[in-house]
């Protein structure tokens, strides 16, 4: 990785900073190092692009909220990924990963135990899947909306 930052800041750069990132997480164990790699991915993406609108923020925005969610660290994962969305639905981009980022802000509002957020977040992402997306994506939302409404003690709207 610091190989190919003194090489220039390109997008093979920035995926493999977030290829190293991925595998300090799932091979190393080590969340905070994962954390760390993705907060610099996303310094150099904003030297780069010299804006927030752009599909690389918003897609790093969302991983590192993803990774402050791991870490616990709800404050910052809930502002990165409500940043990643803003993003992602200024860019105008209805799709999967939107729908995703969608998704990781419900499972958040879940753990804050903010239901209506939560399904608010899970239903919009829902109908963006179910319009160009594979069945494993809708199926996991799906379910996941499910389990929310059985928390909230409505079984019958789990239901589809």
């Amino acid at each position: 990785a610091s190989l190919g930052q003194s090489c220039g800041l390109t997008i093979a750069h920035f995926r493999a900073l977030r290829r190293c990132a991925l595998h300090a997480l799932a091979f190393e164990r080590d969340p905070c190092k994962a954390e760390r790699l993705q907060k610099r991915c996303l310094e150099l993406k904003l030297q780069k692009f010299n804006t927030w609108q752009h599909p690389e923020i918003a897609e790093t925005l969302g991983d590192c909220g993803v990774l402050c969610f791991i870490l616990g660290d709800n404050a910052h994962a809930e502002s990165m990924l409500r940043t990643s969305v803003s993003v992602w639905r200024q860019l105008s981009k209805r799709g999967s990963r939107l729908a995703s980022a969608l998704v990781e802000l419900a499972d958040l509002s879940v753990v804050k135990e903010a239901w209506a957020d939560a399904e608010s977040f899970y239903t919009e992402a829902l109908s963006m899947l179910v319009e160009g997306s594979d069945g494993v994506q809708v199926l996991q939302a799906m379910s996941r909306l499910a389990m929310l409404h059985q928390r909230r003690g409505r079984p019958d709207a789990a239901i589809p």
